[in-house]
């Protein structure tokens, strides 16, 4: 086969079929994000177990242990996004995976409640890490019809991880005791990070950007397609892509700044809601007539929910764009409204319902705004902008517990209650409806290098005898 003088990765990468390579990259990146998922979650399982150990007297003292990693999740995202891409999404992502799980070891050791915080918030640096550099790797490898949908394959994969902790309650803790919980958590994220190092491949974008026709960037190359025939003289490129010396101000340049303001509106008002939810849904339902064990399973159908709510997000991004989000935000307000209603007039069948389809449309469409954190910018500063975008909504995720609370201590009735997470939903699908068609005309059905800022220029590969 004829050498090739100049090679588009991009075009390459955007009309290759699906193949094994493909599903390596995307099992892998689960792998990752389920020990991810089970880390983030650990404390909340461990909490009952830590009260009896430490003879705690009041369940406050809980709350900054369980939001701890939350405040490290806000740092963490940032930074770890911006290794990711300076020094490249593998470095980042191992990074990720060695703080869990030196933090989740220490963690499990603590003597105390301040050590036992400290060590979360450590550890939340690993956790907010993990997902710019997961959506940054499932991005730069897919082919262009099948790239949201690898993407929020990977961000499914968490909410599974965040429901193993219980398997730990039915079988460890008895012998174990709390300390369990972290002790497994560490043990995944060890196990995440080696299968890491062995088998998930840098990002090909993002080694033809830093370092051109390199080895490295070769044997890659050859992993997607053993038959290429790239030579030392050969010129890889990336169309309608250039290098960039990253500073946030970055994010609000060359037609960028709508779709960033934009999206940070969506994760904070959307993990707002999420929080407010799942956070007091059980809680608040005791208080109408619904048994403690119901209102267990109200919660539990929340979450089942939310992980079959993220299947469909993928392939409608892929193949409508942003619209279907539209209706996810439009019913998730209907449905949340409804709920309170439920509980106070309706059957405890229909409140079970209405929990789980709130679950498949919170959730659900939040796997979408994951996703368009890492679709909108370019390979340049992709992880740096999905890292941005996750910091900035754990705004939400603080401020929806907390507003919850005071909501609930103004001692509103309950069908009053689940009517205000209608402002945060309502914002959000404001936001979306000026997003959507801008995101079809500049995005989707191309490359999501488009927008970068970049000539448009696609080079074709011209191939010169061997």
């Amino acid at each position: 086969m004829a050498k090739l003088q100049t090679f588009d990765i991009a075009k390459f990468v955007d009309e290759r079929r699906l193949t094994g390579f493909n599903a390596r990259v995307i099992i892998l990146t689960c792998l990752v994000t389920i020990a991810n998922g089970f880390a983030t979650n650990s404390a909340f399982f461990a909490g009952p177990a830590l009260v009896k150990a430490w003879s705690i007297k009041s369940m406050a003292v809980l709350g900054p242990i369980f939001s701890a990693n939350l405040a490290g999740f806000f740092f963490g995202a940032a930074m770890i996004g911006w290794i990711g891409d300076r020094f490249g999404r593998k470095v980042a992502l191992l990074l990720a995976l060695t703080l869990i799980a030196l933090f989740s070891f220490m963690g499990a050791f603590s003597g105390s409640i301040p050590e036992l915080i400290a060590y979360r918030f450590l550890a939340g640096f690993g956790m907010g890490g993990v997902f710019p550099t997961v959506i940054a790797l499932n991005l730069e490898f897919a082919p262009k019809f099948f790239r949201a949908s690898a993407v929020v394959i990977a961000i499914m994969a968490q909410t599974f991880g965040s429901a193993l902790p219980a398997l730990v309650s039915f079988w460890m803790l008895a012998t174990y005791g709390w300390g369990a919980y972290f002790w497994v958590g560490g043990i995944l994220a060890v196990i995440a990070a080696v299968v890491g190092y062995l088998w998930i491949p840098e990002s090909i974008k993002f080694l033809a950007l830093k370092y051109g026709n390199s080895p490295q960037t070769v044997k890659v190359l050859h992993q997607l397609d053993h038959t290429l025939e790239i030579g030392p003289d050969t010129e890889l490129i990336i169309s309608t892509e250039k290098k960039y010396d990253f500073t946030p101000k970055l994010l609000f340049t060359e037609g960028r700044a709508i779709f960033t303001s934009l999206i940070w509106v969506m994760f904070i008002c959307n993990i707002m809601t999420n929080y407010f939810v799942t956070g007091w849904l059980p809680t608040v339902l005791t208080t109408a007539q619904i048994s403690v064990q119901e209102a267990a399973v109200a919660g539990f159908l929340f979450q089942i929910g939310g992980a079959l709510g993220c299947l469909p997000m993928g392939p409608f991004l892929d193949r409508k764009g942003m619209y279907p989000m539209l209706a996810f935000f439009f019913l998730a307000a209907i449905d949340i409204a409804s709920l309170g209603f439920a509980a106070k007039y309706g059957s405890h069948a229909l409140v079970l319902t209405l929990a789980f389809f709130a679950g498949f449309l919170v959730p659900g469409v939040q796997a979408g705004i994951n996703t368009l954190s890492g679709l909108v910018y370019p390979v340049a500063f992709r992880s740096n902008g999905s890292g941005w975008a996750f910091s900035i909504g754990r705004i939400g995720a603080v401020a929806g517990p907390i507003v919850a609370g005071y909501i609930i201590a103004a001692h509103y009735a309950i069908e009053q209650l689940f009517l205000f997470p209608l402002l945060p939903l309502s914002i959000a699908f404001v936001c979306c409806l000026v997003l959507a068609p801008r995101y079809d005309k500049l995005y989707r059905g191309g490359s999501s290098e488009k927008g970068s800022g970049a000539a448009p220029v696609v080079p074709t590969a011209r191939p010169t005898p061997a």
